[in-house]
């Protein structure tokens, strides 16, 4: 196992729960950034893929900055950005109504494409929004209805994160997507993990080949399940039993407890 995990040229990393606990509470994750270091030393290429939609790349790298990592905005790809060069990519100059917070907001304004409250609009964009209004849905299932292309910025259903002082369990993208989605009798089109075409987008970028790339995430339904679709080495980083989890049929090829484990692996 040593020897596959040293012929890999690329590391790819989630965000949440194994670099920081949340970025809504940023707290690095021991051993994280020893290991992140050490990749670099031994000549590695690093990239952060993460579903997270309500922070910007930009926050992203200015938090992990703070904690000590390494890391610049070309390096990571997001659900709010890797949406935004989706739309680009489709029309440059798409009419958009969002839901979603600030993250989402940057990253599709820092694209050039337009965001609308009013009037006609060439696509729905949906994704976490912890202040989302009846009305807001609404507006949004009656411009899918006419016409508009409904897609979701980070396909998670739920995720744990920090809101005006509390904690806990908040319905993700994809659960207010869904919604929209049976209303207007419009499948979506989902952006992010473990979707391939995010994965794709990445290996381009480093002009590598899935079997060149592992990627190290604490989901089996997003991180592990969009490695091995696109071939990549999947590495499950958990602190928990794996026993009850194996009746999903998402085997990953490496499951360690946390980062330093995968460290001694590495050495």
């Amino acid at each position: 196992m040593e020897n596959k995990l040293k012929l890999k040229s690329l590391f790819i990393f989630d965000v949440e729960g194994v670099l920081m606990d949340s970025v809504d509470r940023p707290r690095p994750v021991a051993g994280a950034l020893k290991l992140l270091d050490r990749l670099e030393a031994m000549g590695k290429k690093l990239h952060i893929l993460s579903n997270v939609s309500r922070k910007s790349r930009r926050w992203i790298v200015e938090i992990l900055r703070q904690q000590g990592f390494k890391v610049a905005s070309d390096n990571i790809t997001t659900a709010s950005s890797a949406t935004a060069s989706y739309l680009r990519a489709w029309k440059p100059q798409a009419r958009c109504f969002l839901i979603g917070e600030e993250g989402l907001v940057e990253e599709l304004s820092a694209a050039g494409l337009e965001l609308v409250e009013e009037g006609p609009a060439d696509a729905v964009v949906v994704a976490v929004d912890r202040k989302v209004t009846y009305q807001r849905l609404n507006h949004a299932m009656k411009l899918v209805k006419s016409g508009a292309r409904l897609v979701c910025a980070g396909p998670n259903p739920v995720f744990r994160g920090v809101f005006e002082g509390e904690e806990g369990y908040f319905l993700g993208g994809k659960a207010l997507c869904e919604a929209i989605a049976v209303a207007s009798g419009t499948p979506p089109k989902y952006v992010g993990k473990p979707y391939p075409e995010v994965f794709e987008q990445v290996l381009e970028r480093y002009g590598t080949k899935p079997d060149g790339a592992a990627m190290v995430g604490d989901k089996l339904e997003t991180d592990v399940l969009g490695a091995k679709i696109s071939k990549i080495f999947s590495i499950y980083l958990t602190r928990e039993s794996l026993g009850p989890k194996l009746s999903w049929g998402i085997l990953p090829d490496l499951v360690v407890k946390n980062p330093e484990e995968l460290l001694t692996l590495l050495e």
